[in-house]
């Protein structure tokens, strides 16, 4: 099987968008996010969650704040996975944007999620520079899903594989 790891923006990218997104995020954003509407992300997150596409010519990454006071950061890649072959967790893992959950000097622990699209996991960690993250990394098929939080919460992997429940539910 070949892994073929398409994500869309380095690790770094992402976590500036997390952490420094001050949010209005319709100005930021260049429409609402394509795969998560906000009845989805509502259902999923709670009243007042809004997500828009983030402008890189792509529409598959998407902002959604009204949450708390960390946005997150939502990744769809189309066919990252020509053959849709299930990715064992470990390999999955090497597709997700780590430089938002372990710089230099930094810690990540990897939890495989049972029961969330083909193969699922979760990375929790922290940077040297005292920032943390998690990025829940999902294949479904032959597409790859991203759900990126800074400075998450205690309950991030039930936030964050609520959503991604939500979101795989929604889709095609």
């Amino acid at each position: 099987m070949q892994l073929i790891p398409r994500v869309l923006v380095s690790g770094g990218l992402l976590l500036a968008l997390v952490a420094g997104a001050t949010l209005d995020v319709a100005a930021q954003g260049a429409g609402p996010c394509p795969y998560a509407s906000d009845a989805i992300l509502g259902q999923a997150l709670g009243p007042g969650a809004h997500g828009q596409v983030v402008p890189n010519g792509t529409g598959a990454i998407c902002l959604v704040a009204g949450v708390s006071d960390t946005p997150l950061i939502l990744t769809h890649v189309a066919n990252a996975f020509p053959d849709g072959t299930p990715v064992p967790a470990d390999q999955l893992a090497q597709v997700a944007p780590t430089g938002v959950v372990q710089g230099p000097n930094g810690s990540a622990q990897l939890m495989p999620i049972d029961g969330l699209g083909d193969s699922a996991t979760l990375l929790i960690g922290s940077r040297a520079d005292g920032t943390s993250g998690a990025v829940l990394t999902v294949q479904r098929g032959t597409d790859l899903y991203t759900f990126v939080m800074a400075s998450p919460p205690a309950n991030a992997q039930d936030l964050l594989t609520g959503l991604a429940q939500a979101v795989l539910a929604a889709a095609p």
